[in-house]
């Protein structure tokens, strides 16, 4: 699951497990999950779990699934939201300033 955290007073989207619920701290540690096989469409949802959770996580929801490095996601979701690098920095320093 992916939510916001309020941390020291500051809106923090975090990543969570949707096998254990706990929080995924590094992306070193997680997956992201998909389903390969829902009929007529050419979309899935998205779900996050720990490495070790994520056999777990398949075998009780049945279907075949697919996972990759969470590390990734980040890179793919850029790419494909055409995120211009600079931009969504100084962005991210402005809203750090306030």
């Amino acid at each position: 699951m992916l939510a916001i955290v309020i941390e020291n007073g500051y809106s923090c989207p975090q990543v969570f497990c949707d096998h254990c619920q706990k929080r995924i701290n590094s992306a070193k540690d997680g997956n992201y999950n998909y389903l390969l096989d829902y009929p007529g469409q050419n979309q899935g949802e998205i779900f996050f779990t720990h490495k070790e959770c994520c056999w777990a996580f398949e075998n009780s929801h049945p279907g075949c699934w697919g996972a990759e490095e969470l590390e990734l996601l980040p890179l793919y979701l850029a790419r494909n939201l055409k995120v211009n690098d600079r931009h969504a920095k100084e962005l991210a320093a402005s809203f750090a300033l306030l």
